[in-house]
C-alpha cells in the first residue's frame, strides 16, 4: 500500500441472515458499486473497488487517490447573462451566505463560489451518505447500526479482508504471470 500511495476505505456491513449466496452476491456487488459511485459524486478521484463476504460480514474497499479532499469547494453557477443569474447571486451574494470567495466569474463565463465543505474525509463522508444508498434490498436492512466505515489499517484483519485486499491491488490479465504480493 505505501508503494501505490493512496487510501483504502473498508465499509462492513453486517451480513443478512438467511440469505442465499444467489440472492446475496448481487446486491454486494451493487453496494460495491454504489460505494464507489458515492465517492465519485464527493469528489474523490476512485482507482478501484472490491467485495468480499465471510459469514458475519460484507466488506466493500474503496481505493482513492487521497482520503482526504480540500477544504474549500467550488459550487457552479449559471452562465453570466441567464435569467437564473439573479437567483444565484441572491442566494450566494447574501452577506450571511456560508461563503469563502465570490461571486465571480470563471474564465469560462459562469458564476461560482467557493465553500467550505463540512466532511473532508471519505470515511466521513461515507458514513454519512451510507443511510440514503441504495445497497441492496437485504444488505439496506443490514447496515443499520452494524455498519462500520473505517481506514484499511484500522480494519480487523480476516479472510475476506484478505480477499477484497488481493481483488483490488492484484489486478492482473489472467493469462500473464502471477502478480507480485501485496504488502
Amino acid at each position: 500500500m505505501a508503494a501505490r500511495g493512496t487510501h483504502v476505505t473498508v465499509v462492513g456491513l453486517a451480513r443478512p441472515e438467511r440469505v442465499v449466496d444467489d440472492t446475496l452476491y448481487p446486491q454486494v456487488r451493487k453496494a460495491e458499486r454504489a460505494v464507489a459511485e458515492e465517492a465519485h459524486r464527493a469528489d474523490f478521484v476512485v482507482l478501484g473497488s472490491a467485495a468480499a463476504v465471510d459469514p458475519e460480514r460484507v466488506l466493500l474497499l474503496v481505493e482513492v487517490t487521497h482520503g482526504r479532499r480540500a477544504a474549500v469547494r467550488p459550487q457552479d453557477g449559471p452562465p453570466a447573462g441567464l435569467d437564473r443569474v439573479a437567483q444565484y447571486l441572491e442566494k450566494w451574494g447574501a452577506p450571511d451566505a456560508p461563503v469563502l470567495q465570490g461571486p465571480y466569474v470563471r474564465a469560462d463565463g459562469s458564476l461560482a463560489v467557493e465553500t467550505r465543505r463540512t466532511e473532508r474525509d471519505l470515511e466521513s463522508v461515507l458514513q454519512s451518505a451510507l443511510p440514503k444508498m441504495s445497497l441492496g434490498k437485504d444488505l439496506a436492512v443490514a447496515h443499520g447500526p452494524a455498519a462500520e466505515v473505517c481506514d484499511l489499517a484500522a480494519a480487523p484483519e480476516s479472510p475476506a479482508l484478505a480477499r477484497a485486499r488481493d481483488e483490488l491491488l492484484a489486478k492482473r490479465l489472467p493469462w500473464l504471470a502471477p502478480a507480485p504480493p501485496v504488502d
